[in-house]
């Protein structure tokens, strides 16, 4: 388990700050990570940024960052904040699916731990 939480810190993640808020049950945190890993949501948001549909694309965006806030995936947070931000003004532009696709790599890369 030690090695798992070694590559989260590596990778950027707040690891002993989301397993502080799991009252320091690590169990119980690498089950929800593993329910994070295969959460539908992110290729929900894929779809809406390819569709150019802002609202859904905002919702799924929205409900992933308050997801990777509480599992202290900072460099997912990062990414989801970035297509947060415009999209609740309504702003769609390219730098968006640029966006996914980074965040698509950093959750192949949790999938590996």
């Amino acid at each position: 388990m030690e090695e798992k939480l070694d590559k989260l810190r590596q990778l950027g993640c707040d690891a002993d700050g989301a397993i502080a808020r799991f009252m320091d049950d690590r169990a119980v945190f690498f089950e929800c990570f593993a329910c994070t890993l295969d959460d539908p949501t992110l290729g929900q948001l894929g779809e809406a940024l390819s569709k150019k549909d802002c609202e859904a694309a905002f919702h799924c965006a929205h409900k992933l960052k308050g997801v990777y806030a509480n599992m202290g995936l900072t460099p997912l947070l990062d990414e989801c904040t970035a297509i947060v931000e415009p999209l609740r003004c309504g702003a769609y532009s390219d730098e968006l699916l640029t966006r996914y696709n980074k965040m698509t790599e950093l959750m192949q890369k949790l999938k590996q731990i």
